[in-house]
């Protein structure tokens, strides 16, 4: 965006951006999950109180604050974060051992991809690992980041006033990244609600979500989706994404 006002440079015809389940505010984001787990019955109505009385997650981190969020791990139990109501893995040699399955998703998927990637005969296809780096490959490494601004607020509030369209979407069983938290992060923004708050529909059922569009900036959420939206709701996903390629608001019927 800020090149294409540069002279001589290639212009690419950027019109409109489209976030899933965004980090996009670290405050709102770490207080919206406590109150995630309250309203979703995951923890004691004592302990939440607790967090939103030793917590200013706008500020440095206290020891009681801290106190109040071990108990909130511990209240929480052994769930899979990034879908509140998806099975964890409990095994890796079958599915059978994984629970009961969503939408076809096997919970121990990532366990069988990451074994897969690292077979010797696997990585000599894919070319990959010719260096022979010691150890195996994980999904995900700790890689240390030298820029993690709290916010990027500022950010999408420039893309939106650019005149691009800004689409931000949640999974709304997602705890990692809760939609409760990108609505309160949106408020900071005090952008004038255009479209209301209301329902999406995919095969005439409220199965896709709720929509409210501030403008060039529209939050979606898809209902019964995790943090991996299409993993979980891959047609609602498809839907969704259909309608903001289309430039339109996902149908209301």
């Amino acid at each position: 965006m800020h090149r294409n006002k540069l002279a001589n440079r290639t212009l690419i015809n950027l019109s409109g951006i489209t976030i899933g389940n965004a980090y996009v505010d670290d405050a709102t984001n770490s207080e919206a999950r406590y109150e995630f787990l309250w309203s979703h019955a995951l923890i004691s109505h004592e302990t939440f109180a607790r967090t939103r009385r030793s917590c200013n997650f706008s500020a440095i981190i206290n020891e009681e604050c801290v106190n109040a969020t071990i108990e909130v791990a511990s209240e929480v139990g052994n769930i899979d974060p990034y879908n509140v109501y998806a099975p964890v893995c409990v095994g890796s040699n079958s599915s059978s051992e994984s629970g009961v399955a969503i939408a076809d998703i096997d919970p121990c998927s990532d366990t069988y991809v990451e074994a897969y990637l690292n077979d010797p005969e696997v990585q000599k296809a894919l070319h990959a690992n010719i260096t022979k780096i010691d150890g195996p490959w994980p999904s995900c490494t700790d890689l240390p980041w030298n820029e993690t601004p709290t916010s990027t607020l500022p950010l999408i509030k420039q893309l939106v006033n650019s005149g691009l369209r800004v689409w931000l979407s949640s999974g709304d069983s997602d705890m990692v990244c809760p939609y409760k938290g990108t609505v309160e992060a949106i408020k900071i923004m005090k952008l004038p609600i255009k479209d209301p708050w209301r329902a999406w529909y995919s095969d005439k059922q409220v199965g896709g979500g709720y929509v409210v569009g501030y403008g060039a900036l529209t939050l979606v959420t898809v209902r019964g989706a995790g943090h991996m939206v299409p993993t979980y709701q891959p047609e609602r996903a498809l839907l969704m994404f259909s309608s903001f390629l289309c430039g339109k608001l996902p149908p209301p019927s």
